[in-house]
């Protein structure tokens, strides 16, 4: 397999990985290690500075508990060891991670992994962006100016919570503000544009609180028990985190057709290689959309749901229509109908990715 080095930090969803039994029993321990295996580790180290601290952390944990695992030199571990130490690892994503920063850390002693199994992966993971009203909720449930504040620059400029937390007076424009880029990400600096209502909140903020170099004095933990907090009194259910408003600002930009070069300006990125297979899908209130409109224009015998899916078929068969359509539509028609509600279902937007 060949998988590159990455950065991972605490944004990505995943912070709950475990290492196994032995990174947990691991730590910092270097005892019993021979001179070539600490020596390695110590270069690996050096040469891991220019990464984020989670990332750090992480990978150090990883080839803390394979050291451990196997209790031999770096130079005598074999792919075997390697496999019966990531079996030990939860979680294909987990794996796959551990893979990287043990592969990063052999190069040390000249060698490379070559076949390891990470075991069958998981499901896409499906993320539930807000819908307006439940922002709206939101907004409704801050107690705190500084509360309000935050969650509209959340949603305006879709910035990542380590640079919102760390914004700096200086930065902060009439109708935009310059995030700085992250350790826990990349160090991209972007603009990003905020609403007139925002503006306002984010001026009536810094005059009253008198800051002068950092706007907030929070930091990313406390920014996501906030989140979790005020979702929590607003009565949504969903899971919300501050990554989330990165996402649905994402999927705005995709819904206007926005040019590439706004898009990385925007939310800070350094390409929009990803940004198609990530947010390119339709989601499902765009797909069900579509698919009422197509059957409120299919002519269709009342009650008879099989001749209308037998004239959707044709229309599929012809490239009128799509597949996600078309499977949309079959199951708008398989849908029992509530009272005075035909065809009623929940359209909380969806992607996955």
């Amino acid at each position: 397999m060949d998988l590159q080095e990455e950065n991972c930090g605490p944004e990505d969803g995943r912070n709950n990985d475990q290492a196994g039994s032995g990174g947990a029993a691991a730590g910092h321990n270097h005892l019993g290690w021979d001179d070539l295996t600490r020596s390695a580790y110590d270069r690996w180290l050096a040469r891991m500075a220019q990464k984020a601290p989670a990332t750090i952390e992480k990978y150090k944990r990883y080839v803390d508990g394979l050291l451990t695992h196997c209790r031999k030199s770096a130079n005598k571990i074999t792919d075997h060891d390697i496999q019966l130490y990531i079996n030990t690892i939860h979680g294909y994503p987990s794996r796959g991670t551990a893979v990287v920063a043990i592969n990063s850390y052999l190069k040390e002693v000249g060698r490379r992994i070559k076949n390891i199994e990470l075991g069958r992966p998981s499901e896409p993971r499906t993320i539930v962006p807000l819908t307006e009203d439940e922002c709206k909720r939101m907004v409704e449930a801050t107690m705190t100016l500084q509360q309000r504040v935050l969650l509209a620059l959340l949603r305006d400029t879709g910035g990542r919570a380590s640079a919102i937390c760390s914004l700096r007076v200086e930065d902060v424009g009439s109708d935009y503000i310059v995030l700085q880029g992250d350790t826990a990400k990349n160090r991209t600096t972007s603009t990003a544009p905020i609403g007139p209502d925002t503006a306002e909140l984010l001026k009536r903020y810094i005059s009253e609180t008198g800051a002068r170099v950092r706007v907030f004095p929070s930091n990313r933990r406390t920014l996501w028990a906030m989140i979790n907090k005020v979702a929590r009194r607003a009565g949504i259910q969903k899971k919300v985190y501050p990554h989330l408003f990165r996402h649905m600002k994402a999927l705005d930009f995709r819904r206007a057709k926005a040019q590439p070069d706004t898009v990385m300006n925007a939310l800070g990125w350094k390409d929009t290689s990803q940004y198609d297979k990530r947010y390119g899908k339709r989601t499902a209130t765009e797909t069900m959309t579509e698919a009422r409109a197509l059957l409120d224009k299919t002519p269709q015998e009342t009650g008879n749901p099989a001749k209308a899916i037998e004239q959707l078929a044709v229309l599929l068969a012809q490239g009128k229509i799509d597949l996600p359509t078309y499977q949309a539509s079959i199951l708008t028609l398989q849908q029992k109908p509530k009272e005075g509600k035909k065809g009623d279902r929940d359209d909380s937007l969806f992607y996955v990715h």
